[in-house]
This record gives structure tokens, C-alpha cells and sequence, in this order.
């Protein structure tokens, strides 16, 4: 029988998968954003 901290840890799980699964393209985008900040820093430094 599964503990309460698993039950819960296994629901946060889930709400996480149904995070990124209904914001795909905007994780996406921050991600290519952050990258591009990055490289512009780096050439600017």
C-alpha cells in the first residue's frame, strides 16, 4: 500500500505532465529565449 508522500508525490508528478503537456510551446519558446539572452552575453562580456 502506498504511503500518503507517495500518493502525493505521484500527484505532483501528474500536474506537472499536464503543465508542460498543455504549455509545450511556451516552455519552448522561454527555453529558445533564455538561450539566445546567453549568447548575447557571452558576446557581449
Amino acid at each position: 500500500m502506498a504511503s500518503m508522500a507517495e500518493i502525493a508525490a505521484a500527484s505532483r508528478c501528474l500536474r506537472f505532465a499536464d503543465f508542460v503537456d498543455n504549455k509545450a510551446d511556451a516552455v519552448d519558446f522561454h527555453r529558445w529565449l533564455q538561450w539566445q539572452l546567453d549568447e548575447q552575453l557571452c558576446r557581449a562580456q
